[in-house]
């Protein structure tokens, strides 16, 4: 998981997917049963009463506020023809419960496929992440946009809900002209063995400082080992940042591993530089 190295204005103010949106299409609203689901190696496409349509769902995996979507999906009427893609997500597409529609094309090399199924040729794969997701326990629609319709499957995902990260300052000290030392911790709820990364702001919060610098939290800190079990110690931060002379507030944030997730203020603390 990759989480923002960048000034945490660009934590602020985002917002999630609107649950109430109708997202229903009407291309596929007809649809009312799905069709035929097929691993590779299945005897069901070698009969001759096998659908024209066939696929299958690989893996459908939430974590920290993405969705990953794998599989591999074709039609016999026209083999080499990458099919476009339609996945619901929350409810299928006549239901009205889906807030996001994700639009892809089963394109990407699946040599796999191309091996059981010498016609189709390999290029029918889908890897799709969806970011951010809704939190909470839903199923996940995949539609293959074909004259006929098709449904993959709509397997059910369990999205965690975000939890703010968690940090303190605990000092800043001027250790020379234009200099000084801020130390503290941060720490991410939802990826606790992962080093967060903490954003230290100069001259007041954000909005009001004249400079932002971003720090790995990855020292030891014992202490918060001990206080959040499994989490581990590398959280710690301490670090030298040249600094305007006079009196000046200092603000250290915790960022969010989660996509478009928001940043936690961990303290502010007063410091006179000389």
């Amino acid at each position: 998981m990759k989480y923002s190295s960048t000034p945490i204005t660009s934590q602020v103010g985002r917002s999630r997917p609107n649950r109430s949106r109708r997202l229903a299409l009407a291309a596929l609203a007809a649809l009312a049963s799905p069709a035929i689901a097929v691993p590779l190696g299945s005897s069901a496409v070698a009969a001759t009463t096998a659908p024209t349509t066939i696929g299958h769902i690989d893996a459908a995996v939430a974590s920290n506020g993405q969705l990953r979507l794998s599989g591999w999906t074709a039609d016999t009427r026209t083999p080499r023809t990458p099919l476009k893609m339609q996945i619901f997500l929350g409810g299928t597409a006549s239901s009205g419960k889906a807030y996001s529609v994700i639009g892809t094309t089963a394109d990407k090399p699946r040599q796999d496929v191309g091996a059981a199924y010498p016609a189709l040729g390999a290029a029918h794969g889908f890897d799709v992440t969806a970011s951010p997701v809704n939190s909470g326990t839903y199923p996940v629609c995949v539609y293959a946009l074909v004259p006929s319709g098709f449904l993959l499957g709509c397997p059910v995902v369990t999205v965690k809900p975000d939890r703010a990260p968690i940090g303190h300052l605990d000092s800043v000290v001027a250790s020379g002209p234009g200099q000084i030392v801020v130390s503290g911790w941060s720490l991410d709820q939802d990826t606790p063995t992962v080093s967060d990364h903490a954003n230290i702001y100069l001259g007041g919060p954000v909005g009001q400082a004249y400079k932002a610098v971003d720090v790995v939290a990855n020292r030891t800190r014992n202490d918060v080992a001990a206080a959040f079990p499994g989490a581990g110690a590398a959280h710690g931060y301490s670090l030298t940042v040249a600094a305007k002379p006079g009196t000046q507030q200092v603000c250290a944030y915790a960022l969010n591993t989660y996509p478009f997730g928001k940043a936690s203020l961990s303290g502010c603390l007063t410091v006179t530089v000389p």
